[in-house]
Formats: C-alpha cells, structure tokens, sequence
C-alpha cells in the first residue's frame, strides 16, 4: 500500500511538470505577426501580412489605408478580394496553426507611396506598416522589357566644339517626338519621326531624326560653340513620358570650367536600397582633376558626422558600425561613408556630397527587412519545443536516479500512512 501511494504522488507531480512545461510550450509557440515598414521601388510586389500563429481562433481585421484605396479584410471568413484597378488583393491564409491576413501590391507606383497597413488582432495593440515607394535615381527605371528612353543630358563645352543632344526611344516603334530648343540664338523644334534635316546656317546648327528599325531618335547639333550658346535649353517630349530637360553651358578657355573638361569626372552619390544585414558605400569625389576639396556629410536617425578629403584620417564609429575614409590618387580625390550591418534604425540616412563651387548632390539610403521572417518563427517554435522535451528528459532521469528525492516521496507516503 505504501509503494503505491508513493508511486501515485511521484506521478502526480510528474504529471504537474508536464502540465507546466506544456504551459510554457504553448505560450512560447503563439507569435504575432504584424506589418513591417517596407520600402520598393517601382514596378516590384509587396506583401504585408497580420496575424498570429500558435493561437486557434484569433479575429483579424487588416486594414489598407492609401492615395489609391481604402479597404480592408477579415479573417477568418473573407474570401480572396480583387482590386484590379489598384493591382492589390486581400487574402485569408487560414492554418491549423493560426490565422493571418495578407495584402499584396503588385507593380507598386509612386500612387502607393506613404499607403498605410493597420492590423487588429483582438484586445492586442493595433500595430501599423507603412510603404514606401520610391523611382530608380536613373530615368532608365522607366524602363520596359527593351524600351531605353534617351534624354538630353547637361554638357559643358569650351567655346569652338561640337556638341550633340539626344531625344529618343530604342526598343519601341511608333514613339512620338518633339525635340525643343531654347536659347539666346534660337528657339525652334525637330518632330520626329517625319522632319527631314532641318538647317539653321546662321546659328551653325542643324536637327535631324535617326529613324532605325528598333526605335526613333532626334537630335540638335550645335557646331563651333560660342559664348551667345551658353545655357541654351533642350526640351525632350516622348509622347506621355514626363518632359526631360537638358542644358548648354559654354566657357571660355580662361575660365575655371576649363579645369573640368578631358577626363574629369565627378562622382556623386547615389540612391541605394540595401536589405538589413548588407553593407553599403556611398562614395563622393572628382577624378581628373587634383587639389578639389571634398566635405562629404552623413546625416542620419544614428549619426550625424563628416569627413574632408584629402586631409581627414580614416574615422571609425564603431557604436554605428560605419567608417569614413578618403581615398587619395594621383587622379583625384574621393570621400567614402561605408555602412556596415545596416538595420531598420539606418533607413532614410541622407549622404550629402560638397566639391568645391559644384552643386551639392545628396543620396539616400533605403533599408529594409528580408524575407527570412518565417524560417526564425520555425526556428524559434523548434528551438523551444527541443528546449523543453530536454528539460523534461533530464528532470525525469535526475528524478528518477535521486535517492533523496525517492525517500522524500516515501517519507510524505509514510506520513500519510501514519496519519491514516
């Protein structure tokens, strides 16, 4: 009788373990997932997601909030949800594990920047996403399949060259064309396809069309440049393709932009997207042309700093995780800010870029999360169900093994004997 009451209270608090592990297990299991800020550039297709996984039963209500739309979902119990006219649907992704609830954006525009994401999840905190979409710092991010669009640029000429400008589509046939020219000489325009080669003797210049199978191109020549050239304007318009502007500016061989012609070139930085974890290089300079001075600034929610090249040593902030440096060469000067392991606390970070007289020209970085989010909730549920079938087993083998532990649930058996 003894052994069995003393076999029944081992049990009973084996079986309280068991009930306390699984507690534990269970609350550990239940994960919330809630919208992310997320960052894209144009054309791509995003997915914001809210719900819970490891809790049966939850009530989602997902929320879009936009220029373009104002709508929402519930899950469980909405069906799939079509906006063909804002390239967005809504979806249930119901499992035995939980609930979430989805919206996607396919081709994302600058329409869908600053749009809104608000999950509700029962009695929990309403949690928010935002989506930010931004064009690629080139006019070619208007790209399509093969499409190249050719703006004018601006040039700089020294009195007495030729200098062409270039307004054009490759890769689309049937583009239609007016090529603008503006200026102290002239004010006329080139349509393309159709002008013939149109010439203006008395200004030295001539507009032709370079019709090709892959596509249309007109062009303004500007031959022996004069001061009288300087800052003429080049307007390009493709059919509904935002209006492109080019300029002319004409010096003299005395003049400071005499230093700037030949194989100087400027490096200025640009806009870069980079997922958490990655590093990045923002760069500012001139090459081809020694003794620029170089003040190149990070602005930013961790760090507000610069450095000036040449002079400046290599400054690292290890508390960011980003060193500043100049790289000095025989052909010029460059600065660099260099990112590593970027989080979410060094997205919006603005690069400004000072060389000398030129215009300051600024870049930003952009970051966001990767798509790993479901293989840590694996790893993190795994993780936490071996943890505790180990603990158990090693708690059940040192119980087992343990003689003071056997002759204390005897003595409380013996008690209640005795009591008995």
């Amino acid at each position: 009788m003894r052994r069995m009451k003393t076999q029944t209270t081992v049990h009973l608090m084996w079986l309280l373990i068991l009930v306390l592990q699984f507690a534990w297990l269970t609350k550990g299991m239940n994960h919330f997932i809630v919208p992310q800020n997320l960052t894209s550039e144009t054309g791509k297709t995003v997915t914001f997601e809210c719900g819970v996984i490891g809790l049966n039963g939850a009530k989602i209500r997902f929320y879009i909030m936009g220029p373009k739309v104002n709508d929402s979902v519930s899950c469980p119990g909405d069906k799939t949800k079509y906006l063909p006219a804002q390239s967005m649907k809504a979806y249930c992704n119901s499992k035995s594990t939980g609930e979430v609830a989805a919206w996607e954006v396919a081709g994302t525009s600058m329409d869908d920047n600053s749009t809104i994401f608000l999950c509700k999840v029962d009695t929990l905190d309403d949690k928010i996403g935002h989506l930010y979409v931004y064009e690629n710092d080139s006019y070619y991010a208007k790209l399509i399949g093969m499409n190249h669009f050719i703006v004018p640029q601006n040039l700089t000429s020294e009195t007495g060259k030729t200098v062409t400008f270039e307004c054009g589509v490759i890769g689309l046939n049937g583009a239609k064309i007016r090529f603008y020219i503006m200026g102290p000489k002239v004010n006329d325009s080139v349509s393309c396809p159709g002008d013939k080669t149109k010439y203006l003797p008395a200004q030295s210049m001539k507009a032709y069309c370079n019709s090709k199978s892959t596509g249309e191109v007109a062009a303004w020549e500007v031959a022996g440049t004069s001061m009288d050239d300087n800052s003429t304007i080049f307007l390009c318009k493709v059919d509904t393709l935002d209006d492109k502007i080019g300029h002319l500016y004409v010096y003299e061989n005395d003049s400071y932009y005499a230093k700037l012609i030949g194989m100087n070139h400027f490096i200025v930085p640009q806009n870069l997207t980079s997922e958490t974890g990655k590093t990045v290089t923002f760069e500012c300079g001139v090459i081809g042309l020694n003794g620029a001075k170089i003040r190149f600034y990070i602005m930013g929610p961790k760090v507000n700093d610069s450095v000036s090249c040449p002079g400046d040593k290599t400054k690292y902030l290890p508390a960011q995780s980003m060193k500043a440096y100049c790289k000095s060469k025989s052909t010029g000067e460059v600065a660099a800010w260099e990112v590593a392991g970027t989080s979410m606390d060094d997205n919006s970070t603005i690069f400004l870029c000072k060389v000398d007289t030129l215009d300051d020209k600024i870049g930003h970085l952009y970051v966001y999360e990767n798509d790993s989010y479901y293989a840590k909730l694996i790893g993190y549920v795994i993780g936490g169900f071996l943890a505790a079938l180990i603990t158990i087993i090693v708690a059940y083998v040192l119980l087992k093994r343990s003689e003071k532990v056997q002759h204390c649930f005897r003595s409380v058996g013996g008690i209640q004997d005795d009591v008995q």
